[in-house]
């Protein structure tokens, strides 16, 4: 069997601990909308406004750093995105009303992106490939812990101390993982290329113009598309259309998250053993159901906490087989840029599809949503795109790595 050298160990822990506060910071947002939807006077139906303004700030970075990631130190552009995401984050809990709020989440997103991106780009030049779904799996377990740990924490402190003191939270841990990564990470530059073999903007056409490579932003994308849909708007409707107490929210973050986590290790060594297109199935057999007997015909005698656990098993499915998948594209020395370009065509994505499910959700005088059997049939539409065109890609990946182990060109390019 296999084992993780220790070095790759602490490395993998720094990673895990940066996504899981800068997943904290994205993820609060969302249960947290109905509380800060009150103190600030925003409708409850436009929250997906405060989630979307968030990825499209990550996005718009995400594409004007992509050529420029591979140039510097990993370490470099890791901390980097840790401090501003620190900064920013506190400047959230300042907020007094609707726009003030959109506009330090926009700065909090400008940072967001490329952090994501930069991770994964570490894992990709320190981890083999045949061990990669499963760091991508423990990596991506932060979002698990986040749901287990953070939130319902975050949900605790709000409660007793005030909406913003999540915010405050959040930017204090991020500031600490900062600290440990300046500490424990040692500088990553194997991956640069001569200056003067980086083409700059050239080398982001080359990326848009390969079949290989649109397939996986829209496979991403599409991913992303319908996970905003639901996501913003998650927590208003069980609480006020489905009569879920506030109290237990926390708990129901909490038993989802550990479930998740479980799916995320299994998800890395099925990637691991067969291929990312499998897990991808996988995951429309956990949210297509979810989508139809939770929105759109609800089954009222499904207790709430089994939505959240197969919308968040889901999700976690999804992002590991598409990193991994997306992890064997590019060649070493562009693999940062290529992978932040992913996130933030995914982004935008994203970004969308919480705007639509703002300008297609409205809220009741009682405080329900209405229109979310809308939002829920356009996430089913969306995710089940997603097995088919990862499967395409996969096809011609393992066409080009079986031509490589043969004989290996000059230069080899999607």
């Amino acid at each position: 069997m296999t084992t993780t050298a220790p070095h790759e160990g602490r490395l993998l822990t720094v990673l895990a601990l940066a996504q899981f506060v800068a997943i904290i910071d994205y993820m609060m947002i969302m249960p947290l909308g109905p509380d800060f939807a009150a103190a600030l006077s925003i409708d409850i139906g436009h929250l997906g406004w405060i989630g979307g303004i968030y990825t499209l700030a990550s996005a718009f970075t995400g594409i004007l750093v992509a050529v420029y990631l591979d140039r510097f130190d990993r370490k470099k552009v890791f901390l980097l995105s840790l401090g501003g995401l620190a900064v920013c984050t506190g400047l959230s809990g300042f907020a007094w009303n609707f726009e003030s709020l959109l506009v330090t989440r926009f700065l909090s997103g400008i940072f967001g992106g490329p952090g994501t991106a930069i991770c994964y780009a570490i894992i990709a030049d320190a981890i083999p490939a045949h061990r990669r779904g499963a760091a991508m799996g423990k990596v991506l377990g932060a979002l698990s812990f986040a749901s287990i740990l953070g939130v319902p924490f975050g949900l605790e402190i709000a409660q007793q101390f005030g909406w913003n003191m999540p915010f405050f939270a959040s930017s204090l841990s991020v500031f600490c993982v900062f600290l440990l990564g300046f500490w424990m990470i040692s500088p990553m530059t194997g991956h640069m290329a001569p200056v003067a073999d980086i083409k700059g903007f050239s080398a982001l056409k080359r990326m848009l113009y390969s079949k290989v490579n649109m397939m996986v932003f829209l496979f991403a994308g599409m991913g992303s598309f319908s996970s905003l849909l639901i996501t913003p708007n998650l927590a208003g409707y069980v609480q006020h259309n489905l009569g879920f107490p506030r109290e237990q929210l926390g708990l129901m973050y909490m038993i989802a998250g550990v479930v998740s986590f479980f799916v995320l290790r299994v998800a890395g060594r099925i990637i691991d053993r067969t291929q990312a297109s499998v897990a991808a199935v996988l995951c429309c057999f956990l949210l297509v159901p979810q989508f139809y007997f939770g929105f759109i015909s609800p089954v009222y005698q499904l207790p709430v906490v089994a939505i959240y656990i197969l919308f968040m098993s889901g999700m976690a499915l999804r992002s590991v087989s598409n990193n991994a998948l997306a992890s064997r594209i590019p060649e070493p020395s562009q693999r940062a840029g290529f992978l932040a370009l992913m996130a933030s065509i995914a982004q935008i994505f994203a970004a969308g599809g919480a705007f639509i499910s703002s300008i297609l959700l409205t809220s009741a005088p009682d405080g329900k949503l209405i229109g979310f059997e809308h939002v829920a049939w356009l996430a089913i539409l969306a995710t089940l795109t997603v097995p088919a065109m990862m499967w395409w890609v996969e096809r011609r990946v393992i066409l080009r790595e079986k031509a490589a182990k043969i004989i290996t060109p000059p230069e080899i390019t999607l």
